[in-house]
């Protein structure tokens, strides 16, 4: 008989939805089928939800979230209507006709941002991450493990999404025919650890020059030096996340949100939280005079600056840029153990030095001299500068 209100729907499209997804977009994706916006039709059965219940429901979405969470509620809960139909129409009681079809809710996105920052805005940004830990009072400092990740994805151009999970144990020694690169080290990701989108990824090797290398283990070193992950939290066990590099970039532009503090004005008998005291932040790329940018834009920078010296080839195999449609990533290339990558041909490890070796001596290059800039006199007292005996005896400060 007819069983399935709308949770237990939920739950059994969930229990088949998630394993075909890679783990890092499970939790996510089912966040957006449990909003508090659904509590009002989780006990209803399936098949007696009409459609003014859901656009009630997407009604509510729409003031508690931003567009795209609505979006992404509605679509996915259509795909779990489709299937419960489906597959499982004697247990949801779905009918034919389908009326979820016309569920919509008109969604815009937003059209990509095309930033490409110059060398010199990149390394400032880089320069003022490390300078300026302390950006607002009652506030944590920004981490040892946050601004050396900021640093390794400006040096290398990676996505944060894969870069943050690089462990201390997937640097390896490039092979020994390889003497011009003494002293690198080959950074491995498998291909569940690369964007894939739906195609699936592809593993990815990285050769990564010593001097970047000082870099991220000074870091590591700040952060205690015995976590695994090469990135670590103030829990040395976890790696940071995503969230965390994007919360810093936000904070040196005096951008973060004071979650203690109403976002919204009261709704006629919903009156918000109390309003408290607002942090005082500055923004630190109008006083240092950067183009606001974020970290994804330092590939276009990286690609543009290697491609001028005509090694653009070396910018999309640095990148991990998916070939073209059409040609078919083999499958030994997928499969390849992590510790094979850096003697796989196709990864192009040479083609990838060259490239490597010319962006990171520009980029450091230009935090030396970013350095040797004066700090602006509004922000001197402001904001403790970061210093550290150990650290300075490394070339970084």
């Amino acid at each position: 008989g007819i069983t399935w209100t709308w949770h237990a729907l939920t739950n059994k499209f969930l229990e088949h939805k998630l394993p075909t997804l890679k783990p890092r977009y499970r939790k996510q994706y089912e966040r957006y089928l449990r909003l508090d916006a659904f509590k009002s039709i989780n006990g209803k059965l399936a098949s007696e939800v009409t459609l003014a219940d859901v656009e009630r429901v997407r009604d509510q979405i729409i003031e508690d979230l931003a567009p795209s969470a609505v979006h992404r509620a509605v679509s996915q809960s259509k795909i779990m209507l489709t299937w419960g139909r489906t597959v499982h129409s004697g247990r949801s009681g779905l009918p034919e006709g389908r009326w979820w079809n016309d569920w919509t809710y008109a969604y815009t996105k937003p059209k990509e941002r095309e930033n490409t920052p110059s060398i010199a805005d990149i390394a400032r940004t880089l320069v003022i991450a490390d300078r300026h830990r302390n950006l607002a009072k009652g506030e944590h400092e920004t981490y040892p493990g946050t601004v050396g990740a900021l640093w390794g994805v400006a040096l290398t151009g990676q996505r944060t999404g894969a870069f943050m999970v690089l462990r201390q144990d997937r640097l390896f020694d490039p092979e020994k025919r390889m003497k011009n690169l003494k002293g690198w080290k080959i950074a491995n990701w498998t291909a569940e650890e690369m964007k894939g989108g739906r195609h699936g990824g592809r593993a990815h090797a990285l050769p990564i020059p010593p001097e970047a290398l000082k870099v991220l283990k000074t870091f590591h070193g700040e952060a205690g030096g015995n976590s695994p992950w090469m990135f670590p939290g103030r829990d040395p066990g976890k790696h940071i996340t995503q969230s965390a590099l994007n919360l810093a970039m936000y904070r040196l532009q005096g951008r973060v949100f004071d979650h203690t503090k109403k976002q919204k004005p009261d709704r006629p008998g919903k009156p918000g939280p109390k309003p408290a005291a607002k942090r005082q932040r500055e923004n630190l790329f109008k006083e240092y005079k950067i183009q606001p940018s974020t970290l994804h834009d330092v590939r276009r920078t990286m690609t543009g600056f290697l491609d001028e010296r005509r090694l653009g080839g070396a910018a999309s195999a640095i990148l991990g840029h998916r070939i073209h449609d059409g040609e078919k990533i083999p499958t030994k290339e997928r499969m390849a153990p992590v510790t094979q990558l850096h003697y796989n041909h196709s990864q192009k490890i040479k083609l990838k030095a060259q490239g490597m070796r010319l962006w990171v001596n520009a980029l450091l290059a230009a935090c030396a001299r970013e350095r040797r800039r004066p700090i602006p006199d509004k922000l001197k007292n402001a904001y403790p500068i970061a210093t550290n005996k150990k650290r300075s005896r490394t070339g970084i400060q």
